[in-house]
């Protein structure tokens, strides 16, 4: 019987950032520049990576939740505006970098794959403000992508570099969580540091590869 092609790729992305800095007017409006370092973890899923021989034509004939993970960084522009004493609204405009190292142990070379994404990325803001000092902020992506390569080395054969990414969405989309603790610079409070914990997701970051002899 043949089976049914299903290919889920690149399905899940998570990423902590761990730090930020950021600068605001307490009073009304909030200008955020925010920077972080980020773990990415990776669920490639069923996948073919579209390799000539003697390369392999699939790989990934297993589904596993994380596949492999890597880190890479983050950084971007806010703008915020307050709605009441504890609700904040605004946007983000952001570069987002999704590189993951993955090893496929469905093969007995168990071959590595290195990818590279880069993505711009549009986030409205919805931020709640528990206390004077500590927020929670939720945020729709749309992640615009700018880049997809991917590095393929396998024992006893040449290794490829930096080659495209086939099948990659324009856009691609997810949502991120976060908290942050306010440490005011100054009296005034017009400046300040807030460092900060996020996970976010992405998805739908490649689409399916179903070639004619991936099952």
């Amino acid at each position: 019987m043949r089976k049914i092609p299903f290919v889920i790729s690149l399905l899940i992305v998570g990423t902590i950032p761990l730090f930020g800095v950021i600068a605001q007017e307490q009073s009304k409006h909030q200008l955020r520049f925010d920077a972080g370092y980020q773990r990415n973890w990776t669920g490639a899923g069923f996948q073919s990576f579209g390799l000539d021989a003697p390369y392999p034509s699939n790989n990934f004939v297993s589904f596993k939740f994380i596949d492999g993970s890597h880190e890479d960084g983050t950084f971007g522009f806010s703008y915020l505006y307050p709605l009441g004493s504890q609700w904040r609204f605004g946007g983000r405009l952001g570069f987002d970098g999704r590189d993951s190292r993955l090893v496929d142990n469905s093969l007995p070379e168990k071959p590595e794959i290195a990818l590279h994404l880069e993505h711009l990325t549009l986030e409205p803001i919805i931020e709640y403000a528990l206390s004077k000092k500590v927020a929670l902020q939720f945020r729709p992506i749309l992640a615009f992508n700018m880049d997809a390569t991917f590095d393929y080395k396998q024992k006893q054969l040449p290794p490829i570099v930096n080659r495209t990414l086939d099948n990659v969405p324009t856009i691609s989309y997810g949502v991120a969580f976060a908290g942050y603790y306010t440490i005011p610079l100054g009296k005034k409070e017009q400046w300040n540091i807030m460092p900060f914990v996020e996970s976010s997701w992405l998805f739908n970051q490649r689409s399916a590869n179903t070639g004619i002899n991936q099952n």
